[in-house]
């Protein structure tokens, strides 16, 4: 498949790590196409779905990275990173 730049763009500013947020979070007023946000927002809600076992958060973000391109691979490398960065800061 082919890696959506656009999609993997709004991931990056909705979560906050394009650089222009502290902490990774949610941030949909970022972004302004309709569409955009509604396929980023989805993405989201299936990846937040996911809960971290006994195996610690930093073997379970190897695990999540790995799950998260292999269910998106239309998101390139930055925007998989940042969906990991958010769900390990919420489950730290």
């Amino acid at each position: 498949m082919v890696v959506d730049e656009r999609l993997s763009a709004a991931v990056l500013t909705y979560v906050g790590y394009d650089g222009l947020s502290a902490i990774p979070g949610h941030h949909p007023e970022r972004i302004v196409d309709v569409e955009l946000r509604a396929r980023t927002e989805t993405i989201l809600a299936v990846v937040e779905q996911r809960a971290p076992g006994s195996q610690g958060l930093t073997k379970w973000g190897r695990e999540l990275r790995a799950e998260i391109h292999a269910e998106h691979p239309e998101l390139n490398d930055g925007a998989v990173a940042a969906l990991v960065a958010l769900l390990c800061f919420q489950w730290r």
